[in-house]
């Protein structure tokens, strides 16, 4: 996915470290608490586990995200380029329709001019 896009319109993705799901706003300060719960088995070890489930969620959540805006940049791109060959077809039969035109133009006149004769 290309970075740009999100710096230019000024998104900020949350940051994936260590297989862990940070919050832009919130570096890496929540990582260091849930280190010295994985070691115990006692009470910690299901806040780890519901932790890691929602860091799992948010994951893919994001990845969910990341996905539906590169379908929506890929439809965008795709009617850009029906709309230019569209203009490239109106812009023919524009330049056609004025060509017979300036004939037809040319035609009427030789009629008017030979019904004055």
């Amino acid at each position: 996915m290309d970075g740009d896009f999100f710096q230019q319109n000024n998104i900020a993705l949350p940051v994936l470290s260590a297989g862990r799901l940070d919050s832009p706003a919130r570096p890496a300060s929540r990582s260091a608490h849930s280190k010295d719960r994985s070691s115990g088995s006692g009470p910690g070890t299901n806040v780890n586990s519901q932790n890691q489930h929602q860091s799992e969620q948010q994951r893919k959540s994001v990845e969910a995200a990341i996905a539906h805006i590169e379908q929506v940049k890929l439809m965008i791109l795709g009617m850009d380029q029906r709309l230019e060959s569209r203009e490239t077809e109106i812009a023919a039969n524009i330049k056609r329709a004025q060509g017979e035109s300036s004939r037809f133009e040319e035609m009427r006149k030789q009629v008017l001019s030979a019904s004055n004769s």
